[in-house]
C-alpha cells in the first residue's frame, strides 16, 4: 500500500503543476483505506473480499468562484480536476481573496484502538458472520428481543398502547 500512496502522491504533484496556472487556488486531498466486504444472499456468501480504497477531493477557486468534486478512482482524477476548474471558472466573476500561505503537504494516520482489523484474516472475519447474522435477526423490529430492549409493549389491538402517567417534581 505504501508504494500505491507514493505513486498517487507523485501523480498529484504532477497534476497540480499542470493545472495550477488555470485557477487562483487548487487543492487535492487524497484518502486511502482498507476494507473487507462481506455480502450474504440469504445464508450464502456472495462476496468476500479485502480491498484498498483510494479516493479524495478536489477544490479549485477562480475569481471568487469555487468548484468541488470528489473521486474514488485515481484513473478519473485528471477529468475531475478539469471539471472542478470548469465549475470554478464558470461561476467566478469577482476576485479571489485568500491569505498568503505556503502549500501544506501532510500525511495523517488515524490511530487504531484495540484490535487492528487489518491483522485479522479474512477467514477469521468470515467465521464471525454466522454469529452476527443471528444477532441481526434477533434485533429486527418485530423480534421479541428487540421489542424488549427498546421497551416496546406489543399490543393485540390496532390501538396505540396506553400512555404512562406523567409526573414531575421540582426541587
Amino acid at each position: 500500500m505504501v508504494d500505491l500512496l507514493v505513486d498517487a502522491k507523485n501523480r498529484l504533484t504532477d497534476l497540480i503543476t499542470r493545472y495550477r496556472h488555470r485557477v487562483d487556488y487548487l487543492s487535492i486531498r487524497l484518502e486511502s483505506g482498507e476494507q473487507t466486504n462481506i455480502l450474504l444472499r440469504g445464508d450464502r456468501f456472495e462476496t468476500l473480499s479485502d480491498v484498498i480504497v483510494l479516493g479524495g477531493q478536489v477544490r479549485a477557486c477562480y475569481r471568487g468562484g469555487w468548484g468541488f468534486t470528489s473521486f474514488n478512482r485515481m484513473e478519473d482524477i485528471a477529468t475531475q480536476i478539469e471539471n472542478t476548474i470548469a465549475v470554478a471558472r464558470l461561476i467566478g466573476d469577482d476576485e479571489t481573496l485568500l491569505s498568503p500561505i505556503e502549500p501544506i503537504e501532510a500525511s495523517c494516520s488515524l490511530p487504531l484502538v484495540g484490535i487492528d482489523p487489518r491483522q485479522v484474516s479474512i477467514a477469521r472475519k468470515k467465521s464471525y458472520v454466522p454469529t452476527m447474522v443471528k444477532f441481526s435477526v434477533m434485533l429486527t423490529p418485530k423480534s421479541p428481543l428487540y421489542q424488549f430492549v427498546m421497551g416496546i409493549v406489543p399490543s393485540k389491538s390496532s390501538s396505540p398502547p396506553p400512555m404512562a402517567p406523567y409526573s414531575t417534581s421540582l426541587g
